[in-house]
């Protein structure tokens, strides 16, 4: 179990990854946005406990988070300015209200796999130059995946998996 530390105690980590592990409240993730001044990369797998992830970070600009069977986590909320590449590979259930919220309007690649999620707030991004969705969209989430591609529109290479495709028909 991980606890956040003082937030007293500044940190001038570059680079964090966090493999199966369980943080206690969302106070870490609190701890990343304001005490990791230098940090540009955040890998986040199979973590548990807290239902909100929220970073916000003016240094970082890689973020990768996957959970493959996501138990707790219901809101996923990340930004920056320098945001470069975000990787979501997020299977949940879809039974829960899910959100997921991205500010970083200079990312250049997106990749999202796992199940759809419902209007997600993909903020406005004006440098995007690769976008890869690997969803696994119900036949009747056409609309869905549509106001995910319109968001993505700007994107110079974007691959779709064939069920991403197939909810287009």
């Amino acid at each position: 179990m991980i606890q956040a530390p003082s937030f007293a105690f500044s940190s001038n980590l570059r680079s964090l990854v966090l493999t199966s592990v369980t943080i206690v409240d969302e106070e870490f993730f609190k701890w990343i946005s304001c005490c990791c001044k230098f940090i540009e990369d955040l890998y986040l797998d199979s973590v548990y406990g807290p239902k909100n992830i929220t970073i916000e970070s003016s240094s970082l600009e890689l973020f990768r988070f996957k959970c493959a069977v996501c138990i707790g986590i219901c809101h996923l909320h990340i930004s920056g300015e320098k945001l470069k590449e975000i990787t979501v590979d997020w299977s949940l259930n879809a039974y829960r209200k899910i959100s997921l919220d991205i500010l970083a309007p200079n990312l250049k690649r997106y990749r999202w796999t796992g199940n759809l999620i419902n209007h997600p707030n993909l903020g406005n991004f004006v440098s995007l130059e690769e976008v890869e969705i690997r969803l696994k969209p119900k036949l009747d989430d056409c609309d869905n995946v549509l106001e995910i591609l319109c968001r993505l529109r700007g994107a110079k290479v974007v691959l779709l998996t064939e069920e991403v495709s197939r909810s287009l028909r």
